[in-house]
């Protein structure tokens, strides 16, 4: 079962908090986010893991 983040995404924007999502497809939630990343969410966390992993080695 999969459960709506809307409600923590609408008090985070109540809060100011920056929100970034990354998902195919629309969602009720999308006027809401700072950033929408529309590709697959395995390659991209994939992509971002490694970016982070090699900037953390070059600055640590």
């Amino acid at each position: 079962m999969v459960f709506s983040a809307y409600q923590f995404i609408r008090e985070a924007t109540r809060l100011g908090k920056p929100i970034v999502a990354v998902n195919q497809g629309k969602t009720r939630a999308d006027d809401l986010f700072t950033l929408k990343i529309e590709q697959p969410v395995g390659e991209t966390l994939a992509h971002l893991a490694a970016h982070f992993s090699a900037q953390q080695k070059r600055n640590p």
